[in-house]
């Protein structure tokens, strides 16, 4: 009986073990990590306890490493002083609680507002009798102002994982704050004392990305959250990224990115749109058809899309406000940041391929949609001559000529110009070689049913058919 009651025991003690629930601080003093070790309440003499070198800002307390559920303040601007209590409020966001905190967060010290006021040689312990009404109290720390305190400065972003709390540091190096990356790439910001409370991105005014070599007018945050940073070239990569940060003489930040070791980053392209709910999933990833080149069949298309270099890591489309539209057969060059890339028409597309070519060492990419079983236009040029056959001017002409009629005996060579004039239209023709003796080769007869010349006036190129002149869209003009 004994061992039975033992065995149950121990079977007890077990699932109390594997169901048991860890608790971590995530605040503003730790860059908002809530899985950091370092930050996990442990038990000291029965008490879960947590003691830190130096406490400041606002936090919540989560489970298990992830941040649902939280516990925080019942209502914004409470928190917990020395020797006090603080009864928190459950707030699980992900299942939508009426009840719940719209912003749950405590501070430290009540009432003297964020990353300010701190307390060094902090420690907290944690009531957890109730697991839907924790109790934090502060018990011991050495409260000070912090406020004329030397700052220091990070810079945090996807190299890093975005942590804030082990982002790097600028340092002081002969009187400029600098810091190396080992890699820099993607999307990047800068902030103060590995808190969020602090940010510098983007600027909003230039809307610039980061160059080598030229310093960059960081903007500052505001209501909204500053867009990230990135580089210039959103291929780009940089090892051994040496960067400077000073202040002009308005006492705004400017960034530099002084030196580092040039690389393209390597990521799957996709195109994205209204077609696949802009996912960036397996049917929307392009295929590598040649170097830089990638394409994507599609049996029926429309809308509106986007070039997706990685899972949305940067995105290619229009310029921003821009009423440029696509066309089949007609190079896009595409911008970013960008707008989406919108089609001249709506309707549906069937049997079309997009390809995208980059240039990534420039940063540029340029989308082109065709359809493989059409024929693919041309460019040719209009030269303007003078008396003497002096060149006055040429312009470009886009002609989609016609397949050419078959000829028993013959291969097709190419199309002539054979006469005509600007007011009657000018006529190209189809050549042929004999696939004989050219002694005795025939005379040429081109299957009428096959039209066998085009016609251009006024710009538009018609083909000629039966006596009658055609558009190329089969339209009759006569």
């Amino acid at each position: 009986m004994k061992q039975k009651l033992f065995s149950l025991f121990v079977v007890l003690m077990a699932a109390l073990a594997v169901n048991a629930t860890d608790y971590y601080y995530a605040g503003a003093a730790n860059g908002w990590s809530n899985n950091n070790e370092a930050w996990k309440f442990t038990e000291v003499e029965g008490v879960l306890t947590l003691e830190v070198a130096d406490l400041y800002g606002d936090f919540k307390i989560t489970e298990n490493g992830a941040w649902h559920p939280q516990h925080g303040a019942a209502a914004a601007g409470e928190g917990v002083v020395l020797n006090g209590s603080y009864n928190l409020v459950k707030c699980d966001d992900s299942q939508g609680e009426a009840d719940a905190p719209a912003d749950c967060k405590i501070l430290i010290p009540a009432g003297q507002g964020e990353g300010e006021w701190r307390y060094k040689n902090a420690k907290l312990t944690l009531d957890a009798a109730d697991p839907d009404h924790l109790v934090i109290a502060l018990v011991a720390g050495t409260l000070y102002d912090h406020s004329d305190d030397p700052k220091t400065y990070q810079i945090v972003g996807s190299f890093n994982g975005w942590s804030a709390a082990d982002a790097p540091s600028f340092e002081e190096v002969n009187g400029v704050l600098t810091v190396t990356v080992d890699n820099l790439s993607g999307t990047f910001k800068i902030i103060e004392e590995h808190s969020w409370t602090n940010q510098w991105g983007r600027n909003w005014d230039t809307g610039e990305d980061v160059v080598l070599g030229e310093p960059y007018l960081l903007g500052a945050k505001t209501n909204s959250e500053p867009a990230n940073l990135a580089l210039a070239n959103p291929f780009a990569g940089y090892t051994n990224a040496v960067l400077t940060l000073t202040k002009n003489s308005n006492d705004a930040f400017v960034l530099t990115l002084v030196s580092g070791t040039f690389y393209v980053t390597e990521n799957d392209w996709f195109i994205v749109g209204a077609w696949n709910g802009w996912a960036c999933n397996a049917a929307a990833k392009m295929t590598p058809v040649a170097e830089n080149t990638y394409e994507l069949d599609f049996a029926e298309f429309s809308g509106e899309i986007k070039a997706v270099y990685g899972n949305w890591a940067a995105e290619f489309g229009s310029a921003k406000q821009s009423q440029d539209t696509w066309e089949l057969y007609t190079p896009y060059p595409l911008s970013y940041p960008c707008d989406n890339i919108r089609p001249a028409s709506y309707d549906v597309y069937e049997n079309v391929t997009i390809r995208i070519t980059v240039d990534y060492v420039h940063g540029t990419v340029t989308l082109l949609v065709y359809d493989e079983h059409a024929p693919v236009p041309a460019t040719y040029y209009v030269t303007y001559c003078d008396k003497n056959d002096g060149t006055i001017d040429s312009e470009p002409v886009n002609l989609t000529l016609p397949e050419a009629p078959i000829v028993p005996g013959f291969t097709f060579t190419g199309w002539e110009v054979v006469g005509g004039s600007l007011e009657d239209g000018i006529k190209i023709r189809a050549t042929y070689t004999y696939n004989g003796d050219q002694t005795s080769a025939p005379a040429v007869v081109a299957n009428p049913a096959n039209p066998a010349q085009k016609l251009i006036r006024n710009g538009k190129v018609y083909i000629l058919h039966d006596g009658n002149t055609y558009t190329v869209q089969g339209q009759e003009v006569r």
